[in-house]
């Protein structure tokens, strides 16, 4: 179970701080309905988490440039497995998870191209072969200790799942992705608390800005106890974190 305690390490800088905030508490949410409680919540939860962590405040501008959300994922699996001192590697490819995540590297429905065949047939035709030929390069790329594309591809696999729930697509406890979903969330509760540990014990590096940041123009009486809030500096401006 993540550690919750370290929560007020003033050498961190702010924005640092309040996305590790985020990320634990939703993590300790989802580590609450394991094993025997709600998978859903489970998923969405960890999910939320893993965002937390990763999503960068992009300007504007850049979006207007459409710098795509894809490659702030991408950017961050890669910060993470070059800070990780091979920690995650070792976890995906260990005899107890692989199992679990070459499963959901194969699974056709967590690879978009299926479903675009299975609403017109014209789409797609050969999705089955991009779909092995995506999971064995997933599977080089992991034995050639390129951890971060196969951490790429294996959560492009997971944020199939993703969209399908938060969408509306699936009705909650459906017994039609409980299989699915229980191997995600297995791989998620053994990866996501993992990725906060390597961020506590890498200050250096750059994990980015999050969003919706935390401004002290908005703190007031009733908001003194909120567990996202860094303490406020002496002379902190509405300008900062």
């Amino acid at each position: 179970m993540l550690d919750m305690s370290n929560t007020e390490d003033k050498s961190r800088p702010d924005p640092f701080e309040v996305r590790l905030r985020r990320a634990r508490a939703w993590c300790a949410r989802a580590e609450a309905e394991r094993p025997e409680g709600d998978l859903d919540v489970a998923f969405l939860c960890y999910w939320i988490a893993f965002n937390a962590a990763y999503a960068q405040d992009v300007p504007r501008a850049s979006r207007v440039q459409r710098r795509a959300d894809w490659q702030v994922f991408r950017d961050y699996l890669r910060t993470l497995t070059t800070s990780d001192g091979g920690a995650i590697h070792e976890a995906i490819s260990g005899a107890s998870l692989w199992p679990v995540v070459k499963a959901l590297l194969w699974d056709k429905h967590l690879f978009p191209p299926f479903w675009d065949n299975a609403h017109d047939k014209s789409k797609a035709p050969n999705w089955q072969r991009s779909l092995n030929r995506s999971a064995q390069m997933a599977r080089n790329d992991l034995w050639a200790r390129n951890t971060h594309e196969t951490l790429t591809t294996l959560f492009q696999r997971i944020y199939t799942l993703r969209n399908q729930v938060t969408h509306g697509g699936a009705r909650w406890n459906t017994k039609y992705n409980r299989k699915t979903m229980k191997k995600v969330v297995r791989v998620l509760e053994a990866l996501v608390p993992l990725f906060i540990t390597v961020m506590e014990t890498n200050l250096k590096a750059d994990w980015g800005t999050p969003q919706y940041r935390v401004y002290p123009i908005y703190w007031s009486d009733d908001r003194t106890d909120d567990p996202d809030l860094p303490a406020p500096r002496p002379g902190a401006t509405p300008s900062d974190p």
